[in-house]
């Protein structure tokens, strides 16, 4: 006869020491090591508070696009302001993305499509409720964030129109002045 096994012993044992007080074994049990660092890295991560929005118009040939987005906190900066790249359908902007809002984290990016180069017929001829994915990258071209929503046509002054860009950062839950 061999004694118990190694699993048996070692149930024995916790069980031993929890009765005694030694171990604490509820769920409220305080976190190892190697929890707290798994907590620290998803706090790291970036992520839309709410479904950004992507609003688009044509004129003389171009597309232009505004995406209005929320995150849950602020993205990395530079002296010139946030040091990311939106892209829509992996096309990006030329002008820096502006911040609305640092105490909500709400961004605003413009794309002019059709004057860059070679894009997709997705961007270049977009439709009114079709999916597009919003992408957000970092140095390096790290991957921050990602969503797939539907893109909404509107007027040349639906995505100029300071009135309007108030009420979009509004149903985002943004802190406007």
């Amino acid at each position: 006869m061999t004694g118990p096994s190694p699993r048996v012993r070692s149930a024995a044992l916790v069980m031993m020491l929890a009765v005694t007080g030694c171990v604490d074994v509820s769920k409220e049990a305080k976190p190892t090591a190697s929890s707290v660092s798994t907590v620290a890295s998803a706090a790291s991560h970036f992520d839309f508070v709410v479904p950004p929005k992507v609003l688009f118009t044509t004129f003389n040939d171009n597309v232009l696009f505004a995406v209005y987005m929320r995150m849950n906190k602020s993205l990395p900066r530079t002296k010139r302001g946030p040091s990311v790249t939106v892209l829509i359908n992996g096309t990006s902007g030329d002008v820096l993305l502006s911040t609305v809002s640092k105490s909500t984290h709400c961004y605003r990016q413009s794309i002019l499509a059709g004057e860059n180069g070679p894009q997709s017929s997705a961007i270049t001829s977009p439709q009114d409720g079709q999916r597009m994915t919003v992408t957000i990258r970092g140095r390096k071209n790290t991957l921050l964030a990602r969503t797939r929503v539907r893109a909404k046509k509107t007027t040349y002054g639906g995505v100029e129109n300071e009135v309007k860009q108030r009420a979009v950062y509004r149903s985002l839950g943004c802190k406007t002045s």
